[in-house]
C-alpha cells in the first residue's frame, strides 16, 4: 500500500488502480447529484461535461485495473479546461465543440522552437470528447520542440466569409502515449488506452475501423488547460 498524501512529478494522487476508481465512482455519484439539483442551462451544460469526463476516466482506469491489479496508478482524468471568459454570446457549446472537432480534418499546431521562434504546421487529429490527440511524425520540428517544451497552441478552424468563421483554440502541454514510434504490435496495455483514438482517426480518415500504424509517427495527447471557441454565424441569429 502507497504512503497516504503520496504524490507523483506532476502532482497527481499516487493511488492504486483500484483505490482511483473507488475515488471515480464516488465522484461521478457526487456530479449525478449535482446534475439533478441544477438548473437547466450552463450550469447544467457544465456539470454534464465533467460528468462525461469522470466516465471515460472510470472506463480507462478500470482497463488498467484490470491489466495491472494492485499497481500503483493515479486519478486519470484532470479538470474541465478554464470557462470561457470573452466572447461567450458567440462560443460554441460543448455539443457543438464536440461536433465541430469530429467533423473537421486539419488543425494547426504551434510549438516553441529552442531560440523561442514559434513554428506552425497542420497535423491531421482526433478529438475524444475529452482530449486532441495528434498523430505527429517523431523525427519532425514539432516532436523535438515538445520533447524539450510540451506546452502547444492548437487552432481548429472553418469558413470563408467573415459571417461564417467558426473555430476552436486549445492551450495545455501534450503527452507522448504508446510507443515513440508506433508499432504495429504495441504492448497490450499501451493498446487498450490507444483503442479509441486510433478507431476514430481510421474511421475519420480511411473510412474504416483498422488503424495501421507505420513505424514514423507517435501520439500526443492534448487534455487541454484552456478551450475556446467561435462562431461568427451566430452573431446573425
Amino acid at each position: 500500500m502507497l504512503d497516504a498524501g503520496a504524490r507523483d512529478d506532476e502532482d497527481h494522487d499516487l493511488l492504486t488502480f483500484n483505490e482511483s476508481g473507488a475515488r471515480l465512482r464516488t465522484e461521478i455519484e457526487q456530479a449525478e447529484a449535482d446534475l439533478l439539483a441544477a438548473s437547466p442551462g450552463e450550469e447544467a451544460v457544465q456539470i454534464q461535461a465533467r460528468l462525461r469526463e469522470l466516465r471515460r476516466a472510470l472506463e480507462r482506469n478500470t482497463g488498467f485495473a484490470s491489466a495491472n491489479p494492485g499497481e500503483a496508478g493515479f486519478l486519470n482524468y484532470r479538470p474541465a479546461p478554464a470557462r470561457q471568459r470573452r466572447g461567450r454570446a458567440i462560443a460554441m457549446t460543448p455539443a457543438e465543440v464536440d461536433e465541430f472537432l469530429g467533423g473537421e480534418r486539419t488543425c494547426r499546431v504551434a510549438t516553441c522552437g529552442a531560440d523561442g521562434r514559434p513554428h506552425v504546421a497542420p497535423l491531421w487529429f482526433v478529438w475524444d470528447g475529452t482530449s486532441l490527440w495528434l498523430n505527429s511524425l517523431v523525427r519532425s520540428q514539432r516532436w523535438t520542440d515538445l520533447a524539450r517544451d510540451p506546452r502547444v497552441a492548437v487552432v481548429v478552424d472553418a469558413g470563408v466569409g467573415f459571417a461564417e468563421l467558426r473555430g476552436v483554440e486549445l492551450t495545455g502541454s501534450v503527452e507522448p502515449v504508446g510507443e515513440i514510434p508506433r508499432q504495429a504490435e504495441p504492448h497490450r496495455e499501451l493498446a487498450a488506452e490507444l483503442a479509441e483514438p486510433e478507431l476514430l482517426f481510421a474511421r475519420k480518415y480511411t473510412g474504416g475501423d483498422t488503424f495501421h500504424a507505420d513505424g514514423r509517427h507517435g501520439w500526443l495527447r492534448l487534455t487541454p488547460e484552456k478551450l475556446t471557441s467561435w462562431d461568427f454565424r451566430k452573431m446573425t441569429r
